[in-house]
């Protein structure tokens, strides 16, 4: 199976894929015997520059979508055998894979792609052959072009409801396969900076609590979906036969308080095998990587 990362610039794209790095490698190490990732060379030397300041406290700097366009692994899923006395099974047997890009264009020019725009060799194909988006959405209102004109938040929804049309579409434009169903997932960025009026319904309080998301994260996911990306909820719930029900996340990273107005460090904390991470929604990353690999189990 394929999942494609759609991020806009600025949605926080960089810090959400160091993270998932971080929660690669974190869960490759506690999971040794049933989850392993891997990664080309070039992606492998993109990834460990955004994972080293991570640790050390700092936000990574931001990537292009050129860049962006070379970072892409492999997560592979092997159930755990069952125990048998006197037998331990010490090799590792993947079952399922998901294939990982990312696109940091936005949703906008992988639309355009779909529809046939001139793209850069393999583009198109990564694009065709995803059937799990993975939508990263700030949702927080933003500027139009220029800075002067309007919440873009209806222009957002557009791009993604044309990602998902063109995607479940057979044929068209690009050739594609016979019958393909979509399983779209949003993660929610920025969650410190949502003002009450995009989602009156979000409960206020700290939005940075892994504990409270663990809880009532699908029901803020739902409601953030509601509030964003209302016709995108449509579209999925119009064509359920062809496009799931959109799931949701969430990613951040702890900001050091008082840290405001200049370089902003990251509170950190160290794991069990004395190494540190950012302090970050560990159990979101390990959800949404148990996602994509219950979505590839079930691929045909």
């Amino acid at each position: 199976m394929r999942a494609v990362l759609l991020s806009e610039p600025g949605s926080g794209a960089t810090t959400f894929v160091g993270l998932f790095y971080v929660a690669l490698t974190r869960l490759a190490s506690e999971r040794g015997d049933s989850f392993r990732f891997t990664a080309p060379p070039e992606s492998l030397r993109r990834l460990s520059a955004l994972y080293e300041p991570l640790v050390a406290g700092e936000f990574p700097g931001s990537l292009g979508p050129d860049a962006a366009a070379e970072i892409r692994f492999e997560l592979a899923f092997s159930p755990p055998a069952a125990w048998r006395p006197f037998h331990r099974n010490t090799g590792f047997d993947p079952r399922f894979r998901v294939d990982c890009r990312w696109n940091g264009a936005g949703a906008a020019s992988a639309a355009r792609l779909l529809q046939g725009a001139p793209a850069p060799p393999g583009a198109v194909n990564d694009l065709l052959s995803c059937t799990a988006p993975i939508f990263l959405v700030d949702p927080r209102p933003t500027e139009g072009p220029g800075g002067s004109g309007p919440s873009t938040a209806s222009d957002r929804d557009a791009a993604v409801v044309a990602v998902l049309t063109e995607l479940a579409r057979s044929g068209g434009t690009v050739p594609a396969p016979t019958t393909r169903h979509l399983h779209p997932i949003f993660v929610f960025t920025r969650l410190d900076g949502i003002p009450e009026e995009v989602a009156p319904s979000v409960p206020r309080g700290d939005p940075l609590d892994e504990d409270r998301l663990r809880t009532d994260g699908p029901r803020i996911g739902r409601e953030l979906i509601d509030a964003c990306l209302p016709r995108s909820r449509d579209l999925c719930r119009s064509r359920s036969e062809r496009i799931d029900e959109p799931v949701s996340f969430f990613s951040y990273a702890r900001p050091v308080p008082g840290a405001e107005g200049g370089t902003r460090h990251l509170q950190l904390r160290t794991l069990p095998n004395h190494r540190p991470e950012p302090v970050y929604p560990f159990t979101q990353f390990r959800s949404l990587i148990d996602h994509l690999g219950d979505l590839a189990q079930r691929e045909p």
